[in-house]
């Protein structure tokens, strides 16, 4: 992960965690890290395994888009997205979290999760929106810890029908 935390912060505060898009990293979405930070925000940004810039690594541009749509179309990958935003929040649940050699201190009733693209997927499912994988069955990896969800440019769920959004129960702003 990386992290972005309010300087000389007191008390317990908010927690964001941040997905990146396919072929992303923790150091995507870092301007959104560093502005909410200046507001009083932890903002937590994930590296997801197998569906990071590594995908790209040793391909030639012509092989770049099929390693993209095998990332987006492994069920692993779909599955421990949100399974990895709920590792996140277990670790910052625990005081995992260190700055400048300091502890911080998060507010555990005020966690959300944010993404953009494949994150912005990643932040509906870990809201709580129950989908397909690749159609082998129905899955629901919300978070209860979570009380609010940003969704900006979110792919993958353009075959789920709209009953797939009634699960999510949490104030979500989807772009």
């Amino acid at each position: 992960v990386k992290a972005y935390a309010p300087k000389n912060a007191a008390g317990a505060l908010p927690v964001i965690v941040v997905s990146h898009g396919l072929g992303g990293s923790r150091d995507s979405l870092k301007y959104l890290g560093r502005h909410w930070a200046s507001h009083g925000y932890v903002s937590v940004h994930l590296q997801h395994a197998g569906s990071d810039l590594k995908i790209f690594q040793g391909k030639s541009k012509a092989e770049i888009p099929g390693a993209m749509r095998r990332a987006v179309s492994d069920i692993g990958v779909r599955i421990n997205r949100p399974l990895d935003v709920r590792f996140a929040i277990d670790q910052v649940l625990a005081g995992s979290l260190r700055f400048r050699s300091e502890s911080v201190s998060v507010d555990p009733n005020r966690l959300a999760v944010a993404g953009h693209s494949f994150g912005g997927w990643t932040a509906l499912a870990s809201a709580g929106i129950t989908f397909n994988p690749m159609y082998a069955f129905r899955a629901n990896f919300g978070d209860t810890r979570l009380v609010a969800s940003i969704a900006l440019s979110p792919g993958g769920f353009l075959t789920e029908p709209p009953i797939a959004f009634h699960t999510v129960r949490i104030p979500t702003l989807h772009m």
